[in-house]
């Protein structure tokens, strides 16, 4: 008799779970009382407790002292998922969070676009980087943010995935997907034009490896190309103009040999604003001030910078909230942005120095 009763109360709690899934209840509405259960489905009271019991415990119904419980959370995950958006993170979610680059202010941004019209599902870690998550086009999405950089292997297969997908702070190359990306090689011309300019003859590009993609960031291969091609505008090549490649985490023994390298550099275009807070410190280490003896240009990231350098500056906020429109709009054809930077005059870019030669060793 008890292994009757157990299976007919787990039937009855499947039953009323199911008629919960279809709403026959609202979110919060008042349900039957035990009693008038009990005698719907003709058992004892003792059992429906047992039935309540477990549907409490799965979270399908809420129950509170002297009052009828009510529907609770237990709604169907793919009806609380409905016009949600993925967030596809290539690295992950603290570093993001703590990321004095533009990382955070484009959630910021994205924040700002979102006003709680859509709930944010952040997917992040090793596998959602390196695979494609094929059933990511079973769910009710409204669309998928692609927060880059990905490898591009990967980002093909989200072309025809059947949901939206934009690519976010990536340059989209030949990709068939909405995209919203930097201008990078016109900023980066600007800005090395602007040095050359102001005097600057000797010239270095720093940039560095993503380790994710074991490859120069594709934003920052868009910036050489910029830097470059002004070089060669304004006449200078090698051995004025250098290109120096560090790992992601600044490597110090790069930049000081980019430092104590003859003939004497007398500016540097950073590729972002964390290898050019890396240059301004190893420069202190070894005695060259700047901007005095060394102009650094750089990114700057508008509203996120604690030093006041000289460059282009990128108002990824502005990035983060044109994502989310190309995704709410959702165009029939791929829709591919590309953001301006205005220059911004900050404290280190001035005229060259004449500098006599630095000692090699420690600084």
């Amino acid at each position: 008799m008890g292994n009757i009763e157990t299976v007919r109360y787990r039937q009855i709690a499947s039953q009323i779970s199911d008629r919960l899934k279809r709403e026959e209840w609202k979110l919060g509405a008042q349900l039957p009382s035990l009693r008038q259960f009990a005698a719907e489905y003709d058992v004892s009271l003792k059992t429906m407790q047992r039935v309540f019991k477990l549907l409490r415990t799965e979270g399908r119904i809420r129950a509170r002292p002297r009052r009828r419980s009510s529907a609770g959370i237990g709604a169907p995950a793919l009806s609380i998922l409905e016009n949600s958006i993925a967030l596809v993170l290539s690295q992950e979610f603290n570093n993001v969070l703590i990321s004095e680059t533009g990382a955070n202010v484009v959630l910021r941004g994205l924040t700002r676009g979102l006003r709680s019209r859509s709930t944010v599902i952040v997917l992040h870690g090793l596998r959602w980087r390196q695979e494609f998550p094929a059933g990511l086009r079973d769910l009710p999405l409204l669309g998928i943010l692609l927060f880059g950089p990905f490898k591009y292997d990967i980002l093909r297969l989200y072309e025809d995935l059947g949901v939206p997908a934009v690519l976010v702070d990536q340059p989209p190359q030949t990709l068939k997907l909405h995209a919203v990306s930097l201008d990078n090689y016109n900023l980066a011309r600007d800005a090395t034009l602007r040095m050359i300019e102001a005097g600057h003859r000797r010239i270095a590009f720093l940039r560095s490896v993503i380790s994710s993609m074991r490859d120069i960031d594709p934003d920052v291969r868009e910036r050489e190309r910029g830097f470059l091609d002004a070089c060669k505008t304004m006449g200078l090549k090698f051995p004025q103009v250098r290109v120096y490649t560090t790992s992601t985490l600044p490597s110090t023994n790069t930049i000081r040999q980019m430092l104590q390298s003859e003939p004497r550099l007398t500016a540097v275009f950073a590729a972002d604003s964390g290898l050019a807070q890396a240059t301004a410190r190893m420069a202190k280490t070894c005695k060259i001030q700047v901007p005095r003896d060394l102009s650094i240009v750089t990114l700057r990231v508008h509203g996120a910078m604690k030093q006041n350098f000289s460059g282009p500056e990128i108002d990824f906020i502005r990035l983060g909230v044109t994502a989310y429109e190309i995704l709410r709009r959702n165009p029939p054809k791929p829709t591919q942005i590309r953001i301006k930077a205005p220059w911004k005059n900050g404290d280190t870019l001035v005229r060259p120095h004449v500098l006599p030669a630095l000692k090699k060793g420690k600084g």
